[in-house]
């Protein structure tokens, strides 16, 4: 059917847009299916032929191929012909063992707890409420206090989405190396205070989440090899953080919610801080802003289909936020997608 002396008519540029959207969707579901399946690791580090791979994990055989085709197609995995298939930089991403391994959050992306919040998303514009929470008639927050495999999942997904970003933060922000004591508020699995701790030797990190975190975090602590100078205190933001540190940081948290919500975390912090001389807090977020919009926006609407309240906000609104809460920005360093916000408690 290919006749170079055809005529070959265009579709229209919005046409085209369209067909660009949805098949970075369709993309997307494939490349975390494969995820899932573990195609990264079972390719390993050698051209291997598709009826391996596929004999490897128990698949068929035909259908693998032509998924694998497809992500070939798309810099996701490279065929060579005859059915052979070695890795590209991107799904190397995708296996267990790669040191800023994506597979844990390409996992959570084709999760049933995404596709819930997505599918809620047009409730949520009617009425303003999460998706998470038009579909399951509870906050995402409930669902993992409540889900120990989700929480674990998430946890992981949260891992790896950090992982890369922490160890670059760790090393560009200059005052981690003058001080002794940082406390990351909501710190998750302590994915950054760990990057911190490994970077500056000096450092006594403390790691701030809730108590159904600690487990899963204490873990992670021993096996990043910190565990002696990094460690967890189960607790809640909206109520209290310890005091006494040189650094408090709070990072991809205020996002999370609302201005009422992000008002109460500032100042239970300042509350911590007190009078305590020299002490910081650093903010790090997404800052939506005309050079970013594309990017931002759609952060935006994904925090909408998540938490209600949840946004990412403007520079000003983030100024507006931590001068009632107690603080003045002091300054502003942008890495890539995440700005670190420097406060000084007034």
């Amino acid at each position: 059917m290919n006749n170079d002396a055809a005529a070959r008519i265009p579709a229209s540029a919005g046409r085209q847009r369209f067909n660009e959207i949805t098949n970075a969707m369709w993309l997307c579901q494939a490349m975390c299916a494969a995820a899932s399946l573990g195609l990264s690791d079972a390719i390993g580090d050698a051209p291997t032929h598709v009826d391996d791979v596929a004999a490897r994990l128990g698949l068929h055989g035909p259908s693998l191929y032509r998924m694998l085709r497809a992500l070939a197609a798309n810099g996701i995995f490279e065929e060579l012909g005859d059915r052979r298939f070695q890795h590209s930089e991107l799904s190397r991403l995708l296996g267990s063992e790669h040191p800023f391994s994506l597979r844990a959050l390409a996992e959570f992306l084709r999760s049933p707890m995404q596709r819930d919040a997505w599918d809620g998303l047009s409730d949520a514009i009617r009425d303003g409420k999460a998706g998470f929470t038009h579909r399951r008639g509870k906050t995402i927050y409930e669902h993992l206090r409540a889900d120990a495999a989700d929480s674990a999942l998430f946890n992981r997904a949260m891992l790896d989405y950090s992982l890369e970003g922490a160890a670059m933060i760790a090393q560009a922000y200059a005052r981690f190396g003058e001080v002794s004591s940082v406390l990351d508020v909501g710190g998750g699995l302590g994915t950054l205070a760990s990057a911190i701790a490994r970077a500056h030797p000096q450092v006594r990190a403390t790691v701030l989440d809730l108590p159904h975190v600690e487990p899963s975090a204490t873990r992670y602590l021993e096996e990043a090899g910190v565990g002696d100078r990094v460690r967890f205190h189960p607790g809640d933001f909206f109520e209290a953080v310890p005091g006494g540190h040189d650094l408090y940081i709070v990072k991809h948290c205020l996002w999370n919610w609302g201005d009422d919500e992000c008002s109460r975390i500032l100042r239970v912090i300042r509350r911590a801080i007190g009078d305590a001389s020299g002490a910081r807090l650093l903010i790090m977020e997404q800052i939506l802003e005309p050079s970013n919009l594309a990017r931002a926006a759609l952060s935006d609407v994904l925090m909408l289909t998540i938490s209600a309240g949840g946004r990412c906000r403007t520079d000003a609104e983030y100024r507006e936020l931590t001068r009632e809460a107690g603080f003045q920005l002091g300054s502003i360093l942008q890495l890539e997608e995440i700005a670190i916000a420097e406060f000084v408690p007034v």
